[in-house]
């Protein structure tokens, strides 16, 4: 009985995210992030504060591959060091069944940097990869387990991320 109602499960849950996947339709999605930490070594306090905005969006060009872009904006302050980014670029996201994902784009980002020694501006870009899977909560909204890792190149050469994120997606 279990097994029945599991496979059922499995089965109703696979045909919702494929009937959300298919040509002509659109995805959109946005995430934040907001941290604070504070530290304190050898006498001297050292307070970081981040806050990011994330969203991307895409037209389902075929059944279960969307084609779109990314915009993401980033504000982080350390002590007297003050920096914001943005990051635009082209996106796709290719869907097996309608369930599992796989997303490739590149992102252009422009960074400011503040400090008691002067402004820096940074470019370059970024290759950003996800792989994930929608969890569907209604018919049209998934929240979105993904891993995710980016490369940056230009002025960012060198730098490698890989993280776990949550974020909530809208299917029309």
């Amino acid at each position: 009985m279990k097994k029945s109602i599991v496979f059922a499960f499995i089965f109703l849950t696979s045909m919702i995210g494929f009937a959300q996947t298919e040509k002509g339709g659109w995805a959109v999605s946005a995430s934040s992030i907001l941290s604070f930490s504070s530290s304190s070594l050898d006498g001297a306090s050292d307070n970081f504060t981040s806050f990011g905005l994330s969203t991307d969006g895409g037209y389902f060009i075929e059944d279960n591959l969307a084609a779109g872009m990314i915009l993401s904006f980033s504000s982080s302050s350390n002590g007297s060091i003050d920096s914001n980014s943005l990051t635009i670029g082209p996106l796709a996201r290719y869907y097996f069944n309608g369930t599992f994902f796989l997303s490739a784009g590149f992102g252009y980002t422009t960074s400011k940097t503040k400090t008691d020694f002067g402004d820096f501006t940074t470019d370059g870009g970024t290759l950003l990869l996800q792989a994930g899977y929608p969890i569907w909560i209604v018919d049209a909204v998934a929240v979105e387990p993904a891993l995710n890792y980016s490369i940056g190149t230009g002025d960012f050469d060198g730098n490698k991320t890989l993280n776990l994120s949550v974020g909530f997606r809208l299917y029309f």
